[in-house]
């Protein structure tokens, strides 16, 4: 993502997630030992619908971890619980192989392509569409 930067660190995180937490977004930091290593969100929120996406980001040296799937389950649960979101998706670039299997290990489904779905650092991209469900069993599992 554009805005995730060599200089993106736990201050830039903490200053972005405190400005998100409000009624068509939540975001949440992901660490590990204490430390920043990515965020985990859902934005797009939508209350009518039950609705939101979900979207996940780990510093590079953290992906491949399993960290990255476990934040969005984490984060879809808490969701679920605290804005009765039912239906997430997760939107990627065709590209980004990580993204990818962080969403099929997650257990979303896949969709389809959506074309030119993305502007990254000025470019469009084709887009992976998957969705994924938090069921009622789920949502009363402990979630933090």
């Amino acid at each position: 993502m554009p805005w995730a930067t060599t200089s993106f660190d736990t201050a830039a995180a903490g200053a972005f997630i405190e400005g998100a937490d409000g009624a068509d977004r939540m975001d949440l930091a992901v660490t590990l030992d204490d430390e920043f290593i990515g965020v985990c969100g859902v934005n797009q929120i939508s209350l009518v619908n039950r609705s939101a996406n979900l979207g996940y980001w780990l510093r590079s040296d953290m992906t491949g971890s399993g960290y990255g799937w476990q934040a969005a389950k984490l984060t879809a649960k808490r969701a679920a619980n605290e804005r009765a979101i039912h239906r997430f998706q997760i939107t990627m670039s065709v590209d980004n192989a990580a993204s990818r299997g962080t969403a099929e290990r997650l257990g979303a489904a896949f969709e389809g392509i959506a074309r030119r779905a993305l502007l990254l650092h000025g470019e469009f991209h084709d887009a992976r569409i998957y969705s994924y469900f938090v069921d009622e069993e789920t949502i009363a599992d402990d979630y933090l």
